[in-house]
């Protein structure tokens, strides 16, 4: 065999198994990132009904605190197995409500969190 071939399937092997590794450590993370995920729908949709059974929103932006939905008992409890969270909504009301969760845990935090908000 010619050297330039064992280079090529040397590098096309490389590159195949750094494409699986990659894929593998990715799908670990997403793996590990989904409960948290699934909290922040929960927050959001929780939020959205407290909204509509207590609150006439005038248009702008509100923030609805994880502690608020506590004290009115619409949430029980915030967590993802023994990781204990907190977090907030941010709801842009201009012509239509649109609501954006932000979730804080030891082991996840939302993209955007803010922590004075919470």
């Amino acid at each position: 065999m010619n050297k330039m071939k064992v280079i090529s399937i040397l590098w096309g092997l490389f590159l195949l198994s750094m494409i699986f590794i990659l894929t593998a450590a990715s799908k670990k993370y997403l793996k590990k990132i989904e409960p948290y995920e699934r909290l922040e729908n929960v927050l959001v949709s929780t939020t959205k009904k407290y909204v509509e059974e207590n609150l006439d929103l005038e248009k702008g932006k509100t923030i609805i605190k994880t502690e608020e939905l506590f004290d009115k008992d619409y949430l029980k409890e915030f967590k993802v197995d023994n990781d204990n969270c907190e977090g907030y909504v941010v709801i842009n009301y201009e012509n239509e409500k649109e609501y954006n969760g932000y979730v804080k845990c030891s082991e996840y935090k939302t993209k955007g969190y803010e922590k004075n908000l919470n």
